[in-house]
């Protein structure tokens, strides 16, 4: 039995959308079993049930806002990890996905080796971003840095920039305190 296979549920309400999901999965090896769910209602229903370990969900979802529903599903499949296709990739929404508790972020036109590293990632707690994504969020963050190295009543160190841009590169806590030699508790802080 392949340990890093997980039982997924898909939430995508655009059947062509989601069939496409499903077969990306179908030639996947990270799957146990799998559920697909039109709604968030119906996702929500189910996901105790089916014993959820990882979610693809769509940012789209007709029928509740998609934080609304990571939260609801966190509460119904407190260990389930999120991975999220966001079709507009705007910074925004990654932000408040990521204080939802999402951990993979996909954009809508993903690839089965972007599917399956975010499966990978997420199903072993870890958060995933693409490429473009973690470049998007990059330079949103830059921007904020600099906007904010603007303002005279800035109160951010070299040191908080660092981890932010690091967080942003995708870096662990570990990896973010070996690279600017803190300790993992402080990078945490």
């Amino acid at each position: 039995t392949n340990t890093n296979a997980y039982n997924i549920m898909i939430i995508e309400s655009a059947e062509p959308f989601r069939k496409g999901m499903e077969v990306m999965l179908d030639e996947l090896k990270v799957v146990k079993e799998k559920l697909c769910t039109r709604t968030a209602k119906e996702a929500m229903q189910l996901a105790p049930f089916f014993k959820t370990e990882v979610v693809l969900i769509n940012y789209s979802l007709p029928d509740m806002p998609a934080p609304l529903c990571i939260k609801q599903l966190k509460k119904a499949a407190p260990a389930a990890a999120i991975v999220a296709v966001i079709p507009d990739l705007k910074c925004s929404q990654i932000n408040e996905l990521v204080n939802c508790g999402c951990l993979g972020f996909l954009p809508i036109a993903f690839t089965s080796a972007q599917l399956n590293k975010a499966l990978l990632s997420a199903g072993n707690g870890n958060q995933y971003f693409t490429e473009e994504i973690a470049n998007k969020m990059i330079t949103h963050a830059q921007k904020k840095i600099a906007k904010a190295n603007a303002a005279p009543d800035c109160n951010i160190t070299n040191y908080e920039k660092k981890v932010i841009t690091a967080v942003y590169n995708g870096l662990t806590n570990k990896e973010i305190a070996a690279q600017i030699n803190r300790s993992e508790k402080a990078i945490e802080k």
